[in-house]
């Protein structure tokens, strides 16, 4: 969809400058927080009547800002563990932002499950502990889902600036036992918008005795 076009006239410094209304996909909740495209095209002539196009995207969305740990799933106890925090606006341009990062263990199923074989019912006809007695290995509900998990202890807490100091250093989680952990960053944007980042993941060590999930296959590289 064509949102507008027109003609201009370049500065001495052969600049120019384009507006538009960023009109929204309507058929998207503004609760969901999306983000739009744009493609802007601009053709230019110059003064010996050759024509020039160049085209560039731009995003826009509810929120003005993108906030991460730039952290993978698998952290060794035996790494040096320091990490980007990256916060960019929605072109990906450093933008800095001022928020704080809580780290969770997080409480695991007791035991080992099985992937589903079928889809999870809309309906249960048996009780939680009458279904696990007969299936004692077979998922119920969503007792893999780990955003459902308890959390357990609080083991770091800080704030941080990146217009300071954008890396995490987690040197401390050594002393961490091994386990699943959930990381959430939350900062404002220029408007004040709150914008929140969670991440999961496992920490292992290789002098642990065990696993750091309950999985019937493990495995780190």
């Amino acid at each position: 969809m064509e949102i507008t076009s027109g003609v201009g006239v370049t500065n001495e410094m052969g600049e120019f400058e384009i507006e538009f209304q960023a009109i929204p996909d309507r058929s998207l909740s503004a609760d969901l927080k999306p983000q739009f495209n744009y493609q802007i095209t601009a053709d230019v002539v110059d003064i010996t009547g050759e024509t020039h196009s160049s085209s560039t995207n731009a995003s826009v969305g509810y929120l003005a800002l993108n906030a991460e740990v730039l952290l993978s799933g698998e952290v060794s106890k035996a790494d040096r563990n320091k990490f980007k925090i990256s916060t960019t606006n929605l072109n990906g341009q450093d933008e800095p932002a001022k928020g704080t990062i809580t780290i969770h263990q997080l409480r695991q199923p007791e035991q080992v499950f099985r992937n589903r074989l079928w889809r999870q019912p809309d309906k249960f006809l048996m009780s939680e502990s009458e279904f696990h007695a007969k299936f004692p290995t077979d998922l119920y509900k969503d007792e893999l889902d780990e955003k459902s998990w308890e959390k357990t202890k609080q083991v770091y807490s800080e704030s941080f600036d990146t217009e300071k100091e954008d890396s995490l250093d987690l040197k401390q989680c050594k002393n961490w036992q091994q386990g699943r952990y959930v990381l959430e960053l939350k900062a404002l944007d220029k408007f004040g918008s709150e914008i929140k980042s969670i991440l999961y993941f496992n920490l292992s060590g290789p002098d642990e005795s065990g696993i750091p999930t309950r999985e019937n296959l493990w495995y780190s590289g």
